[in-house]
């Protein structure tokens, strides 16, 4: 999985068997849309993941793909046995909150990118 910021978008491009499991090739998003971005440094909550509508999940494995739960739409790539969850909150119908596991490095820079979106209102 590549994550990517660009001047306006935050950009998931999922590689190799990450698009079969997930059903999903790439995921984009304006950073118009997005509301808050959170970094937890715990492993992924082991919970029910919701309804799959498209996705995969394998318990204690991970989740991949399109879920729906009760707040509404998730995007989810979760490995269960890796520490770290990026939480991507958003104002869109589809997905209303984008959940990966990643790299603590990975998950400053978007934040970084989206609080100097914050302090400026500038997508440039």
């Amino acid at each position: 999985m590549k994550i990517t910021t660009k001047a306006d978008s935050f950009v998931i491009l999922l590689e190799g068997m990450e698009r079969f499991w997930a059903f999903q090739a790439c995921l984009c998003v304006k950073v118009q849309d997005i509301t808050d971005v959170i970094w937890n440094p715990e492993r992924p909550e082991p919970g029910f993941p919701g309804i799959r509508m498209p996705g995969t999940g394998l318990p204690s494995l991970f989740h991949a793909g399109s879920f729906w739960r009760h707040s509404g739409w998730e995007f989810q790539y979760l490995k269960a046995r890796e520490d770290g969850e990026l939480i991507i909150k958003t104002k869109l119908h589809k997905y209303k909150t984008i959940r990966l596991t990643t790299s603590e490095s990975t998950a400053f820079e978007v934040r970084e990118w989206f609080n100097k979106y914050l302090a400026t209102r500038n997508v440039a």
